[in-house]
């Protein structure tokens, strides 16, 4: 399999005192073999239908997120989200970052999850992301981009919380 882009997996590795250090914000930025793509995709198909709408969810969420976002937004348990996050971290689909916060482990890896949402459920989505920083971001100027953001993306079906989130937006910018 080839590499494309300008990215190697050993741009990752930098030298520190007597030793190689891996640097994981490098892994980002580096492309991953097609078939390391392949398998994503087929982990996609065969892993459970709630595994993989929790992990639609968390994409639109953004990176990090936490079981208990997870959870409150997928209208579900943290019990469940915890599985369907230990079965996706099995895979190596994501990875567990601490205090109950999860990431992709690679970029591709989120845009595979993303890619799968329809357009309606994401807008669904963005509105309970949306609703569950506005409620939970005290005094919430820390996610007030965010929570603007999913509000835009959402079903606008509270403009005068997406107003609010607007107006703290632009104040802050």
């Amino acid at each position: 399999p080839t590499i494309s882009g300008s990215h190697r997996m050993t741009d990752a590795l930098v030298p520190a005192e007597h030793e190689w250090r891996f640097d994981s914000s490098e892994l980002e930025r580096v492309m991953l073999p097609s078939v390391v793509v392949d398998n994503i995709e087929r982990w996609l198909s065969s892993s459970s239908s709630s595994t993989r709408d929790f992990l639609c969810t968390a994409a639109i969420i953004g990176a990090p997120f936490t079981i208990s976002a997870l959870a409150s937004v997928a209208e579900a348990t943290e019990a469940l989200a915890n599985a369907a996050l230990r079965e996706a971290a099995r895979a190596n689909i994501v990875e567990a970052i601490g205090d109950g916060t999860w990431k992709f482990v690679h970029d591709r890896a989120h845009q595979a999850f993303l890619e799968r949402v329809g357009s309606d459920r994401a807008r669904e989505i963005h509105e309970r992301v949306a609703d569950y920083l506005y409620s939970t971001a005290a005094p919430f100027a820390a996610d007030v981009f965010a929570v603007a953001r999913h509000y835009g993306l959402g079903t606008r079906s509270r403009p005068e919380r997406a107003l609010d989130a607007n107006v703290r937006a632009g104040a802050l910018a």
